[in-house]
């Protein structure tokens, strides 16, 4: 049971990690962030699911798939790069996304 959910990566068009992107399971409230490497893992029971990733300065990507009993499902995302926002450091991305990736790796 520790393994059934949906895990993958987030890269940007050239193949570099995205940390920090939002891992989003729709019509779920607990949403969950890619770790430095673009790294995420989401526990979830057997379904269907549209799972969405979003990230600052880039656009979203929404995925369907289906969590068996088996092993965790694989969905890698890969978002293209878009215009500056406002507001976020010179990575792009906001305070709130530094503050969860620092809450990730202190913990």
């Amino acid at each position: 049971e520790v393994h059934k959910g949906v895990k993958g990566f987030v890269r940007d068009e050239n193949g570099g990690a995205i940390a920090g992107a939002a891992i989003s399971v729709l019509d779920r409230n607990h949403d969950i962030v890619s770790s430095l490497d673009g790294e995420y893992w989401r526990l979830l029971a057997p379904g269907r699911y549209q799972i969405r990733a979003s990230a600052s300065g880039y656009g979203s990507s929404t995925q369907d798939v289906n969590v068996s009993d088996g092993n965790a499902a694989t969905v890698d995302f890969v978002l293209i790069s878009g215009a500056e926002v406002s507001g976020s450091n010179r990575y792009g991305w906001g305070i709130m996304t530094i503050i969860a990736i620092l809450l990730i790796y202190i913990s």
